[in-house]
């Protein structure tokens, strides 16, 4: 699955504007919405062409967004974050990368995908 990530600070040349416009990215997945939780944390919805369905992403930008940063995906395993047997339920996920300079995407469904 690839994502276009404008709003977290991602290189996304090739990708989707912000919500809002009608840019879509190559092979058509683009950004549903972002709905911001606390600090740095954010829930976004993506339209996965690959997929042909809307996939919900936790995602943690970066500590600083004034460049660029890398961005790492956390996959849930066979699961795919529907489950309890999450990165987000068994660890301290957000405490852990709270000073890193990394963009965090972790998909939270397609089990089994």
């Amino acid at each position: 699955m690839a994502v276009a990530l404008p709003s977290v600070g991602v290189q996304a040349s090739a990708f989707a504007d912000p919500v809002g416009d009608t840019a879509v990215a190559d092979g058509g997945s683009y950004l549903v919405s972002n709905t911001k939780v606390k600090g740095r944390e954010s829930k976004m919805r993506v339209y996965s062409a690959s997929m042909d369905r809307v996939i919900p992403l936790q995602v943690i930008t970066a500590a600083d967004t004034s460049e660029p940063r890398p961005t790492l995906y956390l996959l849930n395993g066979a699961g795919g974050g529907e489950d309890s047997a999450s990165w987000q339920v068994n660890t301290d996920l957000v405490d852990f990368f709270d000073d890193m300079n990394v963009n965090v995407v972790s998909p939270m469904m397609g089990a089994f995908s």
